[in-house]
């Protein structure tokens, strides 16, 4: 991916997040809340598992990212999944964990030479840093020799206080 991809990517990325807060907050401020509700509402979003676990499976050439529900547990049916995006709380222990339906899949992040392999039926993991917030470009390959684009893609970091996975 281009530096201008990747940017608009990053801007992308941010800008998903920063209308997700705006939808948030419009919906908060516009239906009558209790103190005990707004209290746990915002202790629900600050207050994430350490580490922040993330599903990540290969399929169909793309990539699929799982995050934990309102339960706070991964791989549960409240999970929410968002597919070729990848968004992750700043400054927070995060752990990823992948899986392929298919193929075999690799998976980097150079910024923190961070790598990972999917393989159909295993399950491996990687630890990445807290990191600051920003957008930085993560590569994926299939092992076939083809360019699969969709398998790259932006990893955009956000202060915890405005995460919504």
């Amino acid at each position: 991916m281009n530096r201008v991809g990747g940017a608009l990517g990053c801007m992308l990325g941010l800008m998903t997040a920063v209308l997700g807060l705006t939808a948030w907050a419009f919906e908060s401020m516009t239906r009558p809340v209790g103190v005990s509700e707004m209290t746990a509402a915002a202790s629900n979003r600050r207050a994430l598992p350490e580490p922040y676990i993330v599903e990540v499976r290969g399929s169909n050439l793309r990539w699929r990212f799982q995050h934990p529900g309102p339960d706070g547990v991964p791989a549960t049916a409240d999970d929410r999944i968002v597919d070729d995006r990848l968004l992750l709380p700043a400054e927070h222990a995060v752990r990823l964990r992948f899986q392929s339906d298919d193929y075999l899949y690799t998976w980097s992040l150079p910024v923190t030479g961070a790598e990972q392999i999917a393989v159909p039926g295993l399950t491996f993991e990687v630890a990445l840093p807290p990191l600051a917030s920003g957008c930085w470009n993560y590569h994926g390959n299939p092992f076939c020799g083809g360019d699969h684009t969709r398998l790259s893609g932006v990893l955009t970091v956000v202060p915890v206080s405005d995460f919504l996975p």
